[in-house]
């Protein structure tokens, strides 16, 4: 079982969140599951960090767990559509660069497949906040 399988898992049991379907093939994969304690004021925050990616995410119980990870969610999704953007304003400008067509379309499949897949992660936690609401 990998670190991603076995931190979905116990964020599963302690937050009883399910989003392991739409998890799967989405350009989210967990790293490290951290709980800390500041000694000083004695509060404990959990911190996700996430393969390949700088940012953190940092809650103390499910209602943020929730919240940050739609915000979450929603800057990756920011970041995606930018790349796309950009991939796209590339591809109009006559600039003389040389680029294959075909990377440039399977990169274009991958931003989309991972929008698609982050939009399925936030619209299922979506609803369970609002259940629990």
């Amino acid at each position: 079982m990998s670190d991603h399988e076995k931190i979905y898992d116990k964020l599963s049991s302690l937050f009883n969140i399910k989003i392991k379907a739409q998890l799967k093939e989405s350009p989210l994969e967990f790293h490290k599951l951290l709980h800390i304690k500041d000694v000083i004021t004695e509060n404990e925050n959990y911190v996700i960090r996430f393969k390949g990616k700088e940012e953190s995410l940092l809650f103390r119980n499910r209602d943020d767990l929730i919240t940050n990870f739609i915000a979450y969610i929603e800057e990756e999704m920011y970041l995606l559509e930018e790349e796309f953007d950009e991939l796209n304003q590339f591809e109009q400008e006559n600039t003389g660069i040389k680029y294959d067509d075909n990377e440039v379309y399977l990169r274009h499949e991958i931003i989309g497949h991972g929008l698609h897949k982050l939009g399925q992660i936030k619209e299922k936690l979506m609803k369970i906040k609002a259940a629990h609401f």
